[in-house]
């Protein structure tokens, strides 16, 4: 049945990049208050226009571009009406940064990490028959950067972001790297729900060290194996980390 759900209350916004804030705003919006409900409208454009300041242009516009994810629905004399989530366009950047600034719950996590292990064992297969010379420095380079920064989480956790991209990047596959690049967002802030403790970057190092050492000898097998493991055991450390949050 569908209805429609109170506004809350909302902080008129500054003028400046004034179409990218109101996108941005509808979208974090939708999906921290209406994602669990289904056939819900927003507000009419007018009480919108009103509640955020802004005119009918610059509301219509943000709405396009929701509609192009996949948030909204945008009907004649009926409304905006707030679609389900398995028909927003999950790989979209911008949707996936307003998911992540919204707070990834613990069935998005598991979903990028699913991700994570249909692609990222057969990348390292590939890539270990794939990589150039200098992208083999550049995977050891990086691994060297994240044994430097272990005890700051936010410079590993960048690092560790570009070790992955860069074996994708060694794949030569420009359709898997585009995918990745796509979601590359989301990828970075699941990586970021164990990265906090000092305990789980310990304990992958080894399974880093491993996978690089097997494309640099160019051992698929052995890449594949040592990037399952490195996700069974990130998988592990997903579950304890949720089951602390959620205790």
């Amino acid at each position: 049945m569908s209805g429609f759900v109170t506004s809350s209350t909302i902080v008129p916004f500054r003028k400046d990049r004034l179409h990218d804030r109101v996108v941005r705003h509808l979208a974090l919006r939708v999906i921290r208050d209406y994602k669990t409900n289904a056939d819900v409208f927003l507000p009419t454009e007018a009480d919108l226009c009103r509640q955020m300041e802004v005119s009918r242009t610059i509301l219509r516009e943000a709405v396009k571009v929701l509609a192009a994810r996949g948030l909204l629905d945008v009907r004649t004399k009926t409304g905006m009406r707030v679609r389900p989530r398995r028909e927003w366009n999950l790989t979209d950047p911008e949707l996936l940064t307003a998911l992540c600034e919204a707070g990834l719950d613990a069935h998005t996590v598991r979903a990028i990490w699913e991700v994570r292990e249909a692609i990222e064992p057969m990348a390292a297969e590939l890539a270990a028959d794939r990589a150039t010379p200098e992208e083999i420095e550049q995977i050891h380079s990086i691994l060297r950067r994240m044994e430097e920064t272990m005890d700051d989480w936010e410079v590993f956790l960048q690092a560790d972001t570009e070790f992955h991209q860069a074996i994708i990047a060694a794949c030569h596959n420009e359709f898997l790297e585009r995918m990745c690049l796509n979601i590359c967002v989301a990828l970075h802030a699941s990586r970021g729900v164990t990265a906090q403790e000092r305990k789980n970057i310990e304990a992958a190092m080894p399974l880093h060290r491993a996978i690089a050492g097997a494309i640099a000898h160019r051992d698929g097998s052995a890449a594949r194996a040592a990037t399952t493991l490195l996700l069974r055991l990130t998988a592990q450390q997903i579950d304890a980390v949720l089951r602390t949050a959620t205790a």
